[in-house]
């Protein structure tokens, strides 16, 4: 979806320090990657806002689409020589737990649930991308 990529060394890996590989919800699953040198700004390569509290509390989930990017699976089940991006929609916990099938023990305040609409989806190995 964008022009060709480019590769950059990473100097440092700062891990969520509530992560635990055995939380079976994959709770606080996310890290920082500090890269050891400076990437360029390009067309496709520009830096982000991380939310700040106060915007991710006045936002209504079920209301807002989320973009979720990867080089996943394809419908041909193979991966992505490309990253691919969708536009999914934001659902309620509820909706999550029915989908899946478990208890609100599997799922905190701290998580949320996108998709939900027939033929689109983030599949095996889009995990980590973003959201």
């Amino acid at each position: 979806c964008n022009e060709l990529h480019q590769d950059f060394g990473v100097s440092k890996v700062i891990m969520h320090e509530k992560f635990s590989h055995s939380n079976r919800n994959k709770q606080n699953d996310i890290a920082i990657l500090k890269l050891d040198g400076q990437a360029p700004t390009t067309r496709s390569i520009a830096p982000i806002c991380v939310p700040t509290q106060e915007m991710v509390d006045g936002l209504d989930i079920e209301r807002t689409r989320f973009d979720v990017a990867g080089w996943g699976l394809t419908e041909e089940r193979v991966k992505s020589k490309r990253k691919l991006k969708v536009d999914l929609p934001g659902q309620g916990i509820s909706s999550c737990m029915k989908a899946f099938r478990v208890d609100s023990s599997f799922f905190t305040d701290s998580q949320l649930c996108v998709g939900g609409e027939k033929g689109k989806d983030s599949c095996r190995g889009d995990s980590g991308g973003p959201l």
